[in-house]
């Protein structure tokens, strides 16, 4: 079981704001969790709802593309659609952080 968030009270109750790809992994990192895949964010929405105001914005995710890049998604892809794209790891000023950790009890 998967649970995703971005502004849980592991996330030390803060939004990431624009982050590059490095400091979104650290913003997860930090409380235990991980950057979701794009299946994670996009196909299950596991962070839809979860908080900052996100589900409109792009959020990195952990799967990778060619040249060092990573994929972006909705933070709600049932209402902004499933579109991702590739974006440079460096990119800031565009993309916010939502996190996945591996548990058997999930919070909704």
């Amino acid at each position: 079981t998967v649970c995703g968030g971005r502004d849980e009270a592991s996330l030390g109750g803060e939004c990431s704001g624009y982050v590059t790809h490095e400091e979104a992994k650290k913003f997860c990192q930090a409380a235990g969790a991980r950057l979701c895949t794009a299946t994670e964010l996009v196909d299950n929405t596991e962070t839809r709802g979860t908080g900052c105001g996100y589900d409109s914005k792009l959020i990195w995710t952990s799967t990778a593309c060619d040249g060092g890049s990573f994929l972006v998604g909705y933070g709600n892809s049932a209402s902004k659609g499933t579109e991702t794209h590739c974006a440079s790891r460096r990119a800031s000023g565009t993309y916010y952080a939502a996190c996945c950790a591996d548990t058997e009890a999930c919070r909704r």
